[in-house]
């Protein structure tokens, strides 16, 4: 059965090579405030600038001071500050695309603390408040997944990376388009696939899925669901006891992790405090020890 899955992905290699899909990832569906950041300047609703923030603002037309209005005279409308001296102003269904600076090629869009590739769109939702959609190419997006779903520093197996940037590469196209009713295709969580961007790419990382460049898993000419975990509890389940669809190739297996050079480990010590345990070996005392031990860039506490 598995020989039949990824003998297949063959067939997909020519189509993957002739049009590579742009991928929709939503950072944020429920944003009050966005700040979008470059080092150098970029094009905004044909003004430029560096900084722009987006906040909401609420409209009463040519109302007086003090006077009543209906409510359905009062409108959301979306303020755009620019560099911190000038504003747009524009209903709030509108959809602004800010594409990369032009140069230098490695500037990128940051959004609030995390860099990206590609463009980055903002608009209003029936909530009032904003979403927020990365739009790249498909294999530029393995390159924020593929590190933050397998850790290279964790697993530095070229193999290993190379079977998560297929199962990665196969899920995003499978389920592609999973959310297009809120604006986008994905989301970047562990409820779809982790994306992080620029930030946290890593040459080994990027080494696997380029070598597996448009490799995609598949059953009966079509990609797989490729589902996949950080952990197993010893075995798999079966797909049609969790999401009541059955499919040949998601079947119960042991799943057993056996380390290379396995060591024996005992210890005395009582844990009184778990938590404070867990942080202590992991060397996080303060909001920058999390940054660094999630790979999130910056420093400091992040916005809420």
């Amino acid at each position: 059965m598995i020989r039949r899955v990824f003998f297949a992905a063959l067939l997909l290699l020519p189509a993957l090579q002739q049009a590579e899909p742009l991928v929709r990832i939503g950072l944020d569906q429920n944003a009050t405030a966005v700040t979008i950041r470059s080092t150098e300047a970029f094009r905004i609703q044909g003004q430029s600038a560096r900084t722009v923030r987006f906040s909401t603002i609420l409209t009463l037309g040519e109302a007086a001071n003090g006077a009543v209005v209906a409510k359905r005279d009062v409108r959301y409308r979306m303020a755009v500050e620019l560099d911190g001296n000038r504003y747009l102003v524009v209903p709030m269904d509108t959809h602004i695309r800010i594409q990369p600076p032009s140069a230098p090629r490695t500037a990128r869009l940051q959004v609030d603390d995390r860099s990206y590739r590609g463009v980055v769109e903002v608009f209003g939702n029936a909530r009032n408040t904003f979403t927020v959609v990365n739009e790249l190419p498909l294999e530029e997006y393995l390159l924020g997944v593929v590190p933050n779903e397998l850790s290279p520093a964790t697993f530095g197996e070229l193999e290993a990376l190379k079977a998560q940037a297929v199962a990665a590469r196969t899920y995003i196209l499978k389920n592609m388009g999973q959310s297009s009713a809120e604006g986008y295709d994905i989301c970047d969580t562990d409820q779809c696939q982790v994306y992080f961007g620029v930030d946290t790419e890593d040459p080994l990382a990027t080494r696997a899925i380029n070598e597996t460049r448009g490799v995609v898993a598949t059953y009966d000419g079509r990609p797989i669901n490729a589902l996949y975990s950080s952990t197993c509890g010893g075995r798999t389940e079966s797909v049609e006891n969790i999401f009541e669809e059955k499919l040949p190739y998601l079947v119960s297996v042991l799943c057993e992790y056996k380390h290379p050079e396995p060591r024996k480990f005992s210890t005395s010590r009582v844990i009184s405090n778990f938590q404070s345990a867990v942080l202590t070996v992991a060397g996080v005392s303060n909001y920058s020890d999390a940054r660094r031990f999630l790979g999130v860039g910056g420093a400091g506490e992040p916005p809420s």
